[in-house]
């Protein structure tokens, strides 16, 4: 037990090293087979939510933070392998309105399209990927729930990376008869990469640089029960960029919670930090560290 406590808590310092654009994030990897249904089309779909109350984040620009995503099997030849697609869209609001302390300010979205496989010792990924963050309401007060013509300065940041991508998911490894680890390691290269900026400025790292990005991802859970568990959930992104600024940084994330199973799914209730180095929420890239509590089901 002693070796397990030592090994979560390095787990937990490793990530706090320091997401990149990718509202997907915490959902870890599940690409299974559904080894009841062979073969044909849309033989599986999948969908979750996901909804967090930030505290501490830069400007108090992810004061909330709510995500919905899924994907679907578009076909499956055997248990073995699939095409898929997946989706994800993620609202970020601040609560600095005076009457329902909720403003939206940024949307983030993901689209896939990929095949998955299914080996004896590990699952792996590998497809397109398109991704984009797109302001909202960016020449109102961000302190303001009405629209007057304008209420202060228009600011712009569009953030728009696209290419391939391959993942892979070993198997569960079982490290006692109630606790298991998850883990998956991911590669993105892109081709598109555009970071546009009014009021333009070159600070930090431009995205329009950024080549390449690995996301290292664990999940420990200790079953408590044959419906409960308590886990922690851990990931690190490395952005690698090429030409003027910056050419490395990173991301991280590490949570820990409740998760609980039922019929048709789970649910996670869970407390995280998360620390970004540009959260792409204003012109200028500003780094955000945020505590959140949050409830996701899937």
């Amino acid at each position: 037990m002693k070796n397990i406590i030592a090994f979560s808590i390095i787990l937990c310092a490793a990530s706090l090293i320091h997401a990149q654009l990718l509202p997907s994030r915490n959902m870890f990897p599940d690409l299974r087979a559904d080894s009841g249904r062979t073969s044909g089309f849309l033989t599986r779909t999948k969908f979750y939510g996901e909804m967090m109350r930030g505290f501490g984040s830069a400007g108090d620009d992810r004061a909330w933070d709510a995500t919905i995503g899924g994907f679907a099997e578009i076909y499956r030849w055997s248990e073995n392998a699939a095409l898929r697609i997946h989706f994800a869209q993620d609202m970020l609001a601040n609560s600095l309105t005076h009457d329902i302390h909720f403003k939206p300010r940024s949307m983030q979205y993901e689209e896939n399209i990929s095949g998955t496989f299914h080996t004896s010792t590990f699952d792996w990924e590998a497809g397109l990927t398109y991704r984009c963050k797109h302001d909202i309401d960016n020449t109102d007060d961000p302190a303001s729930s009405i629209t007057p013509p304008v209420d202060s300065a228009t600011q712009k940041r569009v953030i728009i990376l696209g290419g391939i991508y391959g993942l892979v998911a070993p198997d569960p490894i079982v490290l006692t008869g109630a606790l298991t680890l998850k883990s998956s390691a991911r590669l993105d290269l892109y081709a598109i990469h555009e970071d546009n900026r009014f009021p333009n400025n070159a600070d930090g790292m431009l995205w329009s640089n950024v080549w390449s990005s690995v996301t290292l991802g664990a999940r420990l859970d200790l079953a408590c029960s044959s419906l409960t568990s308590v886990y922690t959930l851990d990931w690190v992104t490395a952005l690698v960029a090429h030409g003027n600024g910056q050419n490395v940084n990173a991301n991280g994330h590490i949570e820990a919670g409740l998760h609980f199973s039922g019929v048709a799914g789970g649910m996670d209730a869970f407390i995280s930090y998360e620390h970004l180095f540009d959260d792409l929420s204003i012109p200028e890239p500003r780094s955000s560290n945020t505590v959140s509590v949050g409830l996701r089901v899937n």
